[in-house]
């Protein structure tokens, strides 16, 4: 047991400097349907467990004007397997623990080292740096009343001569939600600030975001955050929160199209055309959407 003792002769160190002692594993599991899993248990100081996990899970930061986003620890060697869950127990069975220093008073009332089971999933890389983002879509329409003129016609060639006829055409939309599902409570601000520059905008580009949706397709309409607060503060000292934000995708199908947002139905025309102002600007301005997220 004296081998655990004196962590100065710990050979391993985490990336953060945290010496430990691997004891078991890794073992794993791998199969083509789920992927794969490992563990590994360590032997670790418990006063350096609130560290270990902050390694593990850590936050975004700022940097100046731009945001750090963070990945979750990875298991030493791999390049795609990242620390799901951590559990712990004392390495001496019988006697209490205070990892969070709850009676700093009397540490030798307590087991000094603690023995953590660390629980690792794959998971892809992103390509480039970026925000772990949480992506939901739900499909709606709109029904445009489109009217007839002296140039609409029946099947057959009659001309259409109630200009009142309720011709209707569906038009396909789908609501999206995107959220950043973990970040510090400070940082949600510089979200939110970065965000407020692009409401009512469409995206000028491609958004590869939202699955390669066209230019002009997608239409930024809101944003809404809620923060997470621990009452006990022991392991969520940092306290965290989440922004999301909302799109409508509106897809037109039509002749010469598909079109988006700043295209409208042209009665007289039978067509849809861009509505431009007096400045030669469109009814909404496109912009590059995909820097929300950088």
């Amino acid at each position: 047991m004296s081998i655990h003792l004196d962590a100065s002769t710990w050979r391993r160190r985490t990336a953060g400097g945290i010496p430990y002692k691997i004891i078991e594993g890794p073992t794993g599991n791998v199969s083509r349907e789920e992927g794969a899993s490992f563990t590994e248990v360590y032997i670790i100081r418990a006063s350096d467990l609130l560290p270990f996990i902050y390694e593990s899970f850590p936050l975004a930061e700022a940097s100046g004007d731009n945001i750090v986003w963070a990945y979750p620890r990875l298991m030493p060697g791999c390049t795609n397997i990242y620390t799901r869950s951590i559990s712990y127990t004392g390495l001496i069975n019988d006697r209490p623990l205070d990892p969070f220093g709850a009676d700093a008073d009397a540490p030798e009332h307590y087991e000094q080292f603690l023995k953590v089971t660390i629980q690792y999933d794959l998971m892809k890389e992103p390509e480039d740096e970026g925000p772990m983002l949480e992506i939901s879509a739900r499909s709606s329409a709109e029904y445009l009343m489109l009217g007839a003129d002296g140039n609409t016609r029946w099947q057959d060639g009659a001309v259409v001569r109630n200009i009142n006829a309720p011709i209707n055409q569906l038009v396909s939309e789908t609501e999206w939600a995107v959220s950043f599902p973990k970040v510090p409570v400070n940082l949600i601000p510089t979200i939110f600030n970065r965000c407020r520059g692009f409401m009512g905008a469409v995206n000028s580009t491609v958004m590869s975001t939202l699955h390669d949706a066209p230019a002009e397709s997608i239409l930024f309409t809101g944003m809404s955050f809620q923060e997470q607060f621990s009452l006990g503060g022991a392991i969520d000292l940092r306290n965290t929160g989440q922004v999301s934000v909302t799109f409508l995708e509106k897809r037109i199908q039509a002749p010469d199209g598909p079109f988006g947002h700043n295209h409208f139905y042209r009665p007289e025309a039978g067509q849809y055309q861009r509505i431009l102002r007096a400045d030669g600007s469109s009814v909404y301005t496109q912009l590059d959407l995909e820097k929300m997220f950088a």
